[in-house]
This record gives C-alpha cells, sequence and structure tokens, in this order.
C-alpha cells in the first residue's frame, strides 16, 4: 500500500521547489526520486515524509483529507503495532504503552484507554508540571550553593586574617620573649664576668701573702736548727714579734640576679600560656559546634518507608536500631559470635584480631562446655599455630569462624 501511494505521489505533477536539501540529520521526502529534499510534514496513514511540493495533494485532495500529518519524523515504522500493523492511536492507561483499535478488542478489553492525543496532553502537562517543580527546585538549590559559597569564601577570608592576626601576635610574642632570653644571658654574663675579675685579683692578693708566710716559715726554720748560740739570739729580734698579718678577703661571688627566680617566673609563663591557649582552642571548638548546628534541619522519619530492623518513635523524629527484631534464629547466632568476638580482641593489641592470650580468655570463659579449661601453654601454643593460617601469630575473624566449625558438635 505504502509503494502504491508512493509511486502515485511521484506521478503527479509538481511545480519545481526551490532547492532545500534534507539537512545532516533532518529527514528527507520519501516521494522524492533525484535529490531528497527537506521533508515538511509526515503523514501517519501514508507512513511516508513529504517535501513542500509532494504534501499539497495531501491538503487539496479529498481523499487525504481524514490522513493526520505531524511535523517530520523518522522510524514512522514505529507508530504501527508490532502484532495488528495497525497505526498506534489509543494509549493504555493501565499498561502504560501505546496501542492499535485492535489491541482493544484483545488483551486490552478491559483497560482504561484514551485516544493518543488527550493522553500526550495530559503527560505533556504533567511533565510541564514537574518541570516546572525541577526548576524551581534548581533554582533553590542554585541560591543554596551560592549562599554557601559565600559563607565558605566569608569565612575562608576571616580565617586567613584571623590566622594573619595570630601570626603577628605570635611573632611578636616570640620576638619579646627573644629580647628578654638575650637579655637576661647579657646580664648574667656581665655578672659573671665582673664577679671573674674580683676572684682573680683575690687570687693574686692570697698568692702574695702566702709566698710571704712560707719565706718567714723557712727563716724561722732555719734559725730553729742553728747550733750557734749567738747568732740565734743576735737575730731573733728580726723574727719576733712576728708583724701583723693582713686580714685574709673573704671570697664571694654574687650576681645581684636571682636566676632561679627568674626560671620559676618563665616556667609558670609557659604553663599560663599553655592554658590559655587550650582554654581558648576548647571555645573555638564549642562556636564550631553553635555554627553546626545552626544549619541543622527537623526532619520526621517515615515508619513506612524505614528498614524492618529500624524502631522509630512516636514523633519520628528518633531511631534505634534492634538487631534481634525480625531476625531468624541463625541471623542471632551469628550476631552472638560477632559480638563475642569483638569482646575479647583488641584488648592488647588489634581490635579485628586475638592474641593468643585473649584467645586463651575466650576459650575458657565462653566454650568451657565444649573444651574445658586450657591451662596448658604448650595445648595453647598448639592450638595457635594450627589455627593461624597466615603466620602473625594472631587470630582473624576467619580464622576465628574456622575454629568454631572445628569444635561445634554435629
Amino acid at each position: 500500500m505504502v509503494d502504491e501511494l508512493t509511486q502515485e505521489f511521484r506521478a503527479l505533477p509538481v511545480v519545481a521547489p526551490q532547492p532545500c536539501s534534507a539537512r545532516p540529520g533532518g529527514v528527507p521526502c520519501d516521494a522524492c526520486t533525484g535529490e531528497k529534499l527537506q521533508a515538511v510534514k509526515s503523514c501517519l496513514v501514508c507512513l511516508v515524509s513529504f517535501c513542500e511540493a509532494h504534501i499539497k495533494p495531501h491538503y487539496e485532495g479529498a481523499a487525504f483529507r481524514r490522513h493526520r500529518l505531524v511535523d517530520p519524523v523518522r522510524s514512522l515504522e514505529e507508530r504501527l503495532c508490532t502484532k495488528h500493523h495497525s497505526l498506534l492511536e489509543l494509549y493504555c492507561s493501565t499498561d502504560q504503552t501505546c496501542i492499535c483499535v485492535l489491541c482493544l478488542e484483545s488483551e486490552h478489553r478491559h483497560h482504561n484507554t484514551v485516544p493518543i492525543q488527550r493522553a500526550w496532553a495530559k503527560k505533556k502537562k504533567n511533565l510541564q508540571t514537574m518541570q516546572t517543580e525541577i526548576e524551581k527546585e534548581i533554582q533553590e538549590k542554585r541560591k543554596e550553593l551560592a549562599e554557601l559559597k559565600q559563607a565558605g569564601k566569608s569565612r575562608k577570608n576571616s580565617v586567613e586574617k584571623e590566622m594573619e592576626e595570630n601570626e603577628r601576635i605570635f611573632t611578636e610574642l616570640i620576638h619579646s620573649v627573644e629580647r628578654s632570653w638575650t637579655q637576661l644571658v647579657e646580664e648574667i654574663t656581665e655578672k659573671q664576668r665582673a664577679a671573674g675579675n674580683q676572684t682573680e685579683k683575690l687570687t693574686e692578693e692570697l698568692e702574695v701573702q702566702i709566698a710571704g708566710l712560707e719565706e718567714r716559715s723557712s727563716r724561722m726554720k732555719q734559725f730553729s736548727e742553728s747550733e750557734d748560740h749567738i747568732h740565734f739570739l743576735q737575730n731573733f729580734q728580726s723574727l719576733c714579734p712576728p708583724p701583723k698579718a693582713t686580714a685574709l678577703p673573704r671570697v664571694t661571688v654574687n650576681t645581684d640576679i636571682n636566676v632561679g627566680a627568674v626560671r620559676k617566673t618563665v616556667s609558670e609563663l609557659k604553663y599560663c600560656l599553655i592554658e590559655i591557649f587550650d582554654r581558648e582552642l576548647v571555645k573555638l571548638s564549642q562556636t564550631e559546634l553553635e555554627n553546626i548546628q545552626r544549619y541543622a534541619v527537623d526532619l520526621t522519619l517515615d515508619m513506612d518507608t524505614a528498614n524492618d530492623g529500624l524502631i522509630l518513635s512516636e514523633d519520628g523524629k528518633r531511631v534505634i536500631w534492634d538487631p534481634a527484631l525480625k531476625m531468624s534464629d541463625l541471623e542471632n547466632s551469628m550476631v552472638a559470635i560477632i559480638d563475642v568476638f569483638h569482646k575479647y580482641s583488641g584488648k592488647e593489641g588489634d581490635k579485628h584480631k586475638l592474641k593468643k592470650s585473649e584467645l586463651k580468655d575466650l576459650i575458657n570463659n565462653e566454650l568451657a562446655s565444649f573444651l574445658g579449661q586450657i591451662k596448658d601453654q604448650a595445648t595453647m601454643d598448639s592450638l595457635m599455630e594450627s589455627l593461624d593460617t597466615d603466620a602473625d601469630s594472631e587470630c582473624d575473624f576467619q580464622e576465628f569462624m574456622t575454629f568454631i566449625a572445628m569444635v561445634v558438635p554435629i
């Protein structure tokens, strides 16, 4: 039928149109024999697309007035029912599919059907409503995004400014401490230099006095050993009475600076600064928490869409997980095994593995009815060696499950 109509159209006299070849991706005229011109309409009855010249019979001929013309489309065969090869004219709302008139008399007999145009208008209206809602949501999200970016930018600027100010204050504090330290070192060094000069002077005086006393002592020794009575008596007067000794100076070193007090003050200042910093960091954390709470959203959870293992409060604001709710005996047993494993793992190291001592405690406390108490260290060493397949001296959960399978009686 389509071929016959196409031949009839080709036989009609046509006024030569202005050349308008089909554009790439466009719909060509099926009636053109030479260069394919751009189609302007497609006939849903003929299942043929026509250019401006070949579409005229559809406008002028009475036989074509009932034909339905639409904007040019490709694959007109897709508009035919694959089962009855008739034009798709109805829409089945029950099955959400397009059907032909013959389908209405068979499998879609008692379904809710409407004409294609009415279904299209309704769906298009729904689509426009959805599109409007989406556009509105997009605008809201863009507004939120802009506000978030602006808040992030402001926060970044604020943080950078705060960092610069803190860096300046800390730099000044460090320089001030360095200056104080330099002054303290210089003053202590100067006092030490003065004390050293004093010590050297006193040392020289003491050495002179000691030399004079040693010389007098040597002379006295010579006279005491002399047997010449007259010479001894004639010169004894020169030795007695002895010259009055100069009072020996008392050597003292006083820096006039209580270094211990300075050290104590600096130490107290250090702990005071640490305390102040810790207190301010706590305030900063509290401020951050308050900022986060500002963006809190009031949510009401829907029980109808919640997982079976969740328990919601009456107001729908709180939710808890009940592992035992609607769980099979096997599932409850698996949960119990996992809980027992983690009860003993991680006490001495990796929380996902059992050390030898942890495995021993687990066996003695949880499996005593099956295995009894393990007291022999050699038995424990042999058991761990047989379970430790990866040779890491620990028992992971997979190795533990192998152990459970070994000891469970069947």
